[in-house]
């Protein structure tokens, strides 16, 4: 039999097809990892406005006799809704949520609600104002290129 008509692959074929399969490997692999991060954005965001609206109609119904706020601990990767008047002297916490390591937390309320003496977002009760009312601004979440952001104005309305 010659050469020629011997069934099989050459050594050719086999490196263009492993060649192809590896593109789209890393291509279907970035793919996923982008929805994944856009995901857990998505959810970060929906339990930060979740917990801020808790926070204030906590308040408005003076539920403990207590105000209510929220405080975003990015060391810790978490979300806290607290009792009391400050995050530092905080009565007790309410709820958590954990959110991705990865997610960089930034924007004006952010800074504000961090700055020394760690006050948080603070709501006064039966009005659900915020108990600053220079504690307007937004929240922005960064991660790996996705980012989203929650705006709080004056009186405590959030928005996307």
């Amino acid at each position: 039999m010659s050469p020629r008509l011997r069934p099989g692959f050459t050594i050719l074929e086999l490196f263009l097809t492993i060649g192809i399969f590896s593109i789209l490997l890393t291509i279907t692999i970035s793919i996923s990892f982008n929805a994944i991060a856009r995901m857990n954005l998505r959810s970060s965001e929906t339990a930060l406005i979740q917990l801020i609206r808790r926070a204030q109609t906590q308040s408005q119904q003076n539920v403990k006799g207590k105000q209510w706020g929220l405080h975003v601990d990015s060391a810790g990767n978490q979300i806290l809704l607290f009792s009391g008047d400050t995050y530092t002297t905080q009565n007790g916490i309410g709820a958590t949520f954990a959110v991705n390591e990865n997610i960089d937390f930034s924007g004006t309320l952010y800074n504000k609600m961090i700055a020394a003496p760690a006050k948080g977002l603070v709501f006064k009760r039966f009005s659900g104002d915020p108990v600053e009312p220079r504690f307007s601004g937004t929240i922005i979440m960064n991660m790996f290129g996705g980012e989203r952001s929650v705006t709080v104005n004056g009186r405590g309305v959030v928005e996307r």
